[in-house]
């Protein structure tokens, strides 16, 4: 078993077990004792399965039919439906290159700051999600890895541009 395997494996367990196991790990690189890192994991991996019920039984399985019903009885031709912010996350972490972006964002900002080129550290890594989001579209939409982490990249630096300029 390569180390691919092992990461391949993790990530296959979907985010509301990959996103704790990252927590943790990182609540302790900054000092956490362990177990207040693994309670912070383990209130990460409820909070993802909560969303996934209320996105997967209460908002599809319950709302859904009613729209379509309102749909049907207007008689309106609607093909889409917004679930909003958190089902958007939780399928941005199904990209299998969703993980690589943490250090990809970490690393990025750390270089900008050490040269020079902005003046924000970037401590909201929740927010990850929107970079792994862009990519996994870039990615679907034009099949190509190179182009979904130059879109990615992009994205954490015009965030980062920002910052400076509300700071």
């Amino acid at each position: 078993m390569t180390l691919l395997d092992v990461v391949k494996w993790v990530i296959g367990l979907g985010a509301a077990v990959f996103l704790p196991i990252v927590m943790m790990l990182m609540g302790m690189l900054f000092g956490l004792r362990p177990g207040k890192a693994i309670r912070a994991g383990l209130t990460l991996g409820v909070a993802f399965t909560g969303i996934n019920l209320v996105v997967g039984q209460l908002l599809v399985g319950q709302v859904a039919p009613a729209a379509q019903a309102m749909i049907n009885r207007l008689g309106l031709h609607l093909t889409a439906m917004d679930v909003g912010w958190p089902a958007a996350s939780t399928i941005s972490w199904a990209w299998p290159y969703a993980a690589i972006m943490f250090p990809v964002q970490i690393v990025l900002n750390l270089l900008l700051l050490l040269v020079g080129w902005t003046r924000t550290l970037n401590v909201d890594l929740w927010n990850v999600w929107q970079k792994v989001f862009a990519g996994a579209v870039v990615m679907g939409v034009t099949g190509s890895l190179t182009w979904a982490f130059i879109v990615a990249i992009a994205m954490i630096v015009i965030e980062l541009k920002i910052g400076d300029i509300t700071a």
